[in-house]
């Protein structure tokens, strides 16, 4: 097909499109088309979602110029479509698909956003995040596709994540989507080797070296002389190139469905496998000239086509799994509970309380004599008449975000904790110590995550037994010590295809944390206002443990137990501001702190799992040992003996989670 009659289709098709649109009611916008680079490869986007645009599809930058892309020359022959595969024999079957040489049908609203920076002078940037709707006019059925393409972990490759959400009114009951590409690799152009690879994939219901194939998953795959669904390796040379059939089987309403594609090349065969079994790819297409080196080793490059999150089991016996999960839930518990019990402590978010604090100044900040108010004020110096027992009852919610990484599915994980205790005061003004608290506590969480591949979840609970100390001395100085162990017990639910894996997990953390800070009264104008500054450390250590489990039901793994541990340091700065009340003659006060953390373990580790007789391994990554935590709070009074405080706890800039904590805390005298 000629570069003028591809033109001419999708303006027609543009045309189509919109008046889909506006049959649906909802108005269109064009949208401009982009290339991005990461230094290594670079890939031209369309609006739509497909490749190929300002003589860019997937160019390897290394290469010399005018001879680096594998998709541009000849046709722009790259599309993807999806479709209810139940609709097949309807008058109007339900699909839609992308592009620039097979032109784009009943697709609606795309958009394509662009940022970062690229290095290559026809780049806007180095990411690109398209989105399209599919439906036709009169159909209850209609799907939003996200394709966000941004560089992966490996610089040999750009990573495609792609959602497809049903925001239709009724399900989609056979979910279908297709990848087409024609390799056309340099520098023989229309004459090169094609391998497929990594069948079989739970998802995979067909494959084919034609690399000319229309989108839409609804019409064959056709085929240009390689074997179909089937494995093959060096198939040529030919023009030829790669088709991939997914199922996924139904699609609720409002549910979202992701998986993973990767676009790369590299120098040889060898460096692109590297590159595969760095992502965890499961599926994938090699494309490689027929010139000298070509099939034997790959040279003078490997291009790449491949799919992750696909049922598939990984290059090199690897897998993405979220089995890591299972140790990092833990030590989420244990550092809420932590978090909890800290809120009663001197030297951390509150408490220190002597017997000269109001009812808000007995729960907060380091509680100096300059944050109360209220002199000869009980309420924090005994529980039901015992001098120097104190007793606390604090609910918090987590809402974390564990990206996706090398070994790691990402997940997005609610919990709620209730910590309890109570605390004794042994040593009170005597010389140089003026508190010294210990005390016992019990927690209890239950949490749920969920799962960013076809809709596997884990739901939990667990108790936590706590001990905890607390000293001021010379009046500013405050000491914490907190020491935890949690028993865990998991329901796993591992979606595989059609089917699901179902395991009982059990895991166990230990932790401990001291904080030391120094109290810092500053004068303070406003009347009835007092505002003190603590610079402070803590040091955290966890270990968490995972026992070996056994899945049941479709595909079920065997897992070996595993473990890791944690180290980290948070240095920052605490403030406490008192806010006069207005009801009954008491104080409100104004917490905030900021935190550097930095982690010194918590190295990447392997997880055995056995599939039948096949042993797979999952690898995690390093983790980002830098970042900052934000907190605050505010404590006010509800009635003369009773006040109540709110709390919050965040995690900033690490590029693996990202945690929410709020916290709701009542203070009550007997």
């Amino acid at each position: 097909m000629s570069r003028m009659n591809s033109a001419g289709r999708r303006l027609a098709v543009s045309a189509i499109s919109l008046a889909i649109a506006a049959g649906f009611g909802i108005g269109s916008a064009f949208a401009q088309a982009a290339i991005v680079d990461n230094g290594t490869v670079a890939i031209g986007v369309n609006p739509e979602g497909n490749l190929i645009t300002g003589g860019v599809g997937l160019t390897f930058l290394d290469l010399p110029a005018g001879g680096q892309d594998a998709l541009e020359p000849g046709c722009a022959c790259e599309a993807w479509g999806v479709a209810d595969f139940t609709t097949r024999d309807d008058a109007a079957p339900f699909f839609g698909n992308a592009g620039e040489a097979t032109g784009d049908r009943n697709l609606f609203d795309a958009t394509l956003t662009v940022s970062g920076t690229g290095t290559d002078p026809r780049s806007t940037g180095d990411s690109a995040i398209s989105t399209v709707n599919v439906g036709a006019a009169g159909s209850d059925r209609r799907l939003s596709v996200t394709h966000d393409y941004h560089p992966s972990v490996d610089s040999r490759l750009y990573q495609v994540d792609v959602s497809i959400t049903n925001n239709g009114t009724t399900d989609i009951g056979e979910l279908r989507y297709r990848r087409a590409m024609d390799w056309d690799i340099p520098p023989t152009e229309f004459s090169e080797f094609v391998t497929i690879q990594g069948l079989p994939a739970t998802n995979i219901v067909a494959t084919s070296d034609n690399g000319f194939a229309n989108g839409n998953p609804l019409e064959p795959t056709g085929n240009r002389g390689a074997p179909e669904n089937e494995n093959f390796e060096d198939n040529g040379p030919a023009d030829h190139g790669a088709t991939f059939d997914f199922n996924f089987g139904n699609l609720a309403v409002g549910d979202t469905r992701e998986f993973v594609i990767f676009y790369g090349a590299a120098a040889n065969e060898a460096e692109a496998l590297d590159a595969l079994r760095a992502v965890g790819a499961e599926v994938y297409s090699l494309g490689q000239s027929s010139g000298d080196g070509g099939p034997t080793d790959g040279t003078p490059a490997t291009f790449i086509f491949a799919f992750q999150g696909v049922g598939g089991t990984a290059i090199g016996g690897q897998r993405a799994s979220f089995t890591p999960l299972f140790v990092d839930i833990p030590m989420l518990v244990s550092e809420s509970h932590f978090r909890n019990v800290g809120l009663r402590l001197s030297g951390k978010i509150g408490g220190g309380e002597t017997s000269t604090l109001s009812t808000v100044a007995s729960m907060m900040d380091g509680a100096p004599a300059e944050m109360g108010a209220a002199a000869g004020d009980t309420m924090a110096d005994n529980v039901f008449g015992v001098e120097g027992l104190r007793a606390f009852l604090t609910g918090s919610y987590n809402g974390s975000k564990f990206s996706s990484q090398p070994g790691l599915i990402g997940s997005d994980t609610d919990g709620f904790s209730i910590t309890g205790g109570a605390d004794y005061e042994l040593m009170k003004g005597e010389g140089a110590v003026d508190s010294l608290i210990v005390g016992l506590g019990l927690g209890w969480s239950g949490f749920s995550s969920d799962i960013h591949d076809a809709g596997s979840n884990v739901d939990g609970t667990g108790i936590t037994l706590l001990a905890y100390g607390a000293a001021t001395v010379a009046k500013n100085l405050n000491i914490d010590l907190t020491a935890g162990y949690s028993w865990i017990g998991y329901d796993s639910t591992r979606v595989v295809g059609l089917g699901s894996a179902i395991a009982d997990v059990d895991a166990r953390d230990f932790s401990a944390q001291l904080g030391i800070g120094y109290d810092i009264a500053l004068a303070s104008d406003v009347p009835h206002t007092a505002l003190i500054v603590t610079p402070f450390l803590e040091v955290g250590y966890s270990n968490a443990e995972v026992d070996g489990y056994q899945e049941t039901g479709t595909s079920p793994l065997t897992v070996d137990g595993f473990s890791t541990d944690s180290l980290t340091t948070e240095v920052g700065l605490r403030g406490a501001f008192t806010i006069p009340s207005p009801v009954f003659s008491d104080t409100m006060i104004l917490r905030v702190s900021g935190g550097w953390v930095h982690e010194f373990l918590d190295d990447g580790y392997t997880i055995q799992q056995q599939l039948g007789a096949t042993t797979l391994t999952a690898r995690t990554g390093d983790p980002d040992r830098d970042y900052a935590r934000v907190t605050g709070g505010l404590a006010f009074p509800v009635a003369p003996d009773f006040a109540m405080g709110i709390d919050y706890d965040g995690i900033y800039g690490n590029s693996d989670f990202s945690s929410q904590m709020i916290s709701l805390r009542s203070r009550v005298a007997f």
